[in-house]
């Protein structure tokens, strides 16, 4: 970490910082003559770490329960996620967005058609809701019906 001077602008990167978390600083410039400081810290959230290694714990016939990892993310951190049978996304079949305030890393998809192939991909959100990039997609199917009975012929 440490300053960046350019001429007149200046600048301050710090590295090592957790992902999605309140941090303040307090800024102030100095010449020969003057110096002046901010009077309250300027504070702000780094942003959230993209989730990854989407994979499955339940599939049914109108349902699929999807885990993910949070990637460092504290536990306040929201998800949204995209689920749609069209490997593009260009029309959603459910979602879940900021306002629904899912935290958990973990989430149950219902009301789903049977024997469909579902694609997901999830992003997270800063405390500022700024959103990642999504992760990448994975997808799985339905369940078909399981028959009601099994009729058995002898032919021959």
């Amino acid at each position: 970490m440490g300053p960046i001077n350019k001429g007149s602008l200046a600048s301050w990167w710090q590295i090592g910082l957790t992902p999605n978390t309140s941090y303040s600083v307090y800024a102030g410039a100095t010449n020969s003559v003057y110096s002046s400081w901010t009077p309250a810290a300027i504070s702000t959230y780094t942003l959230a770490a993209v989730p990854s290694d989407l994979e499955f714990s339940n599939i049914g016939i109108s349902s699929i329960t999807i885990i993910w990892s949070g990637n460092a993310n504290p536990d306040s951190t929201r998800y949204g996620i995209e689920c749609s049978t069209f490997s593009d996304f260009s029309q959603l079949t459910a979602q879940v967005l900021y306002d629904d305030n899912l935290t958990a890393i973990t989430t149950t998809f219902f009301g789903l058609s049977k024997n469909t192939t579902y694609y997901f991909h999830a992003k997270a959100y800063n405390h500022n809701k700024i959103p990642t990039a999504y992760s990448p997609i994975v997808s799985s199917f339905t369940f078909a019906d399981i028959p009601d009975a099994i009729t058995l012929y002898n032919i021959g």
